[in-house]
């Protein structure tokens, strides 16, 4: 499950950072995380995320469709959860734990750009804030308290 919360991260901010603007990530089955849908300001739209190999339940293993851009979310060391990177339009996002051993916090850059994203009330996985003097406050939270399947994004 640790690693949904990442992908969830790392396609928020990467999407705040690049000034799209997010507005959700849900779940398209009830029972099943293998396929999301992305909502942004523009209505109609067909955002995914949609894990690539499926049948072999590979949780290490991303495809992100945004706004007619496609790109890969893959774990940067197959075996290491730790760390993330996000391949879209020429660019790579990378999210790794500020801590080796704590889910809770992750800095995400683009080589430029530096967030950090950390859960809001210490090890509460539904909410998480990302807050900085120059870019202002990302929050995403669970629709539903202890539910993953769907989150809601504010980008102020």
């Amino acid at each position: 499950m640790k690693k949904i919360f990442a992908l969830l991260f790392l396609i928020g901010t990467a999407g705040a950072a690049r000034a799209q603007i997010l507005s959700g990530i849900s779940a398209k089955w009830s029972d099943d995380l293998r396929e999301w849908s992305i909502f942004t300001d523009i209505e109609d739209e067909d955002n995914s995320l949609e894990m690539t190999f499926q049948s072999q339940r590979d949780w290490s293993d991303w495809h992100i469709s945004i706004r007619e851009k496609a790109g890969v979310v893959k774990l940067k060391w197959r075996d290491d959860p730790s760390q993330w990177e996000l391949r879209m339009d020429n660019k790579i996002v990378t999210a790794s734990r500020i801590y080796r051993d704590d889910a809770t916090q992750w800095r995400l850059t683009d080589g430029t750009t530096i967030l950090d994203f950390k859960c809001r009330h210490g090890a509460d996985w539904n909410e998480w804030i990302a807050e900085d003097e120059r870019y202002g406050v990302f929050y995403i939270y669970t629709a539903v308290e202890n539910d993953p399947r769907d989150w809601i994004i504010t980008d102020q």
